[in-house]
């Protein structure tokens, strides 16, 4: 079970950005924007979760121990797959951004506009991408490495503390960010505490 509920971080990053790719390629299908499709993309999360783990449970030595290939194979549904995927739908995010302001143009008017081959917008855009998958891959990598390759134990408690506190920071950055930069869950959210008071 410490396997499934391990994987559902970088899952739900995943998924998260799944959404946002959906909601925003495909703004104009309301299937993209209803809970129906929330629903489906974390029960999708939380089975690939159990399909990821089963070979634990079953290649399971006595006293608990794991055969030492197995953690290898914990990295790449943890720490190569997540990151590379989220990189790709915020690239492709970018992608339609950059090409729908480069689409705009006004109309009727009688000035030539030279417009920049990267606006301000899309600029800021691609750094926030950029700044988020390495506050990722600086923040959970580490530990998930640290777990898979340090199979004797011979590595300090303490360099275990640090990194899971490090993923702990990352993870909280991760939904600051989510707050401030999603207009439509901050609204939510501040009518839903609102209504309380």
């Amino acid at each position: 079970m410490q396997v499934v509920t391990s994987c559902q971080l970088p899952m739900t990053f995943i998924v998260l950005t799944f959404n946002r790719y959906c909601s925003i390629i495909y703004s104009g299908n309301a299937f993209f924007k209803s809970s129906k499709f929330i629903a489906i993309s974390i029960g999708i999360q939380w089975f690939i979760g159990f399909l990821i783990a089963l070979p634990f449970p079953i290649l399971l030595k006595p006293y608990c121990a794991i055969p030492f290939w197995l953690m290898p194979y914990y990295l790449l549904p943890f720490q190569v797959i997540p990151p590379i995927t989220v990189l790709v739908l915020n690239l492709l995010i970018f992608k339609y951004a950059h090409s729908s302001t480069r689409r705009v143009q006004p109309q009727h008017s009688t000035t030539i506009v030279i417009r920049p081959k990267i606006s301000a917008r899309d600029l800021h855009l691609l750094k926030h991408i950029f700044v988020m998958f390495w506050m990722y891959f600086v923040g959970a990598v580490p530990i998930y490495f640290l777990v898979a390759f340090d199979y004797a134990g011979v590595v300090s408690a303490w360099v275990y503390t640090i990194l899971e506190l490090l993923n702990g920071v990352s993870c909280i950055c991760w939904m600051i960010d989510l707050y401030l930069c999603n207009n439509e869950l901050r609204s939510y959210l501040k009518a839903k505490i609102l209504g309380c008071f």
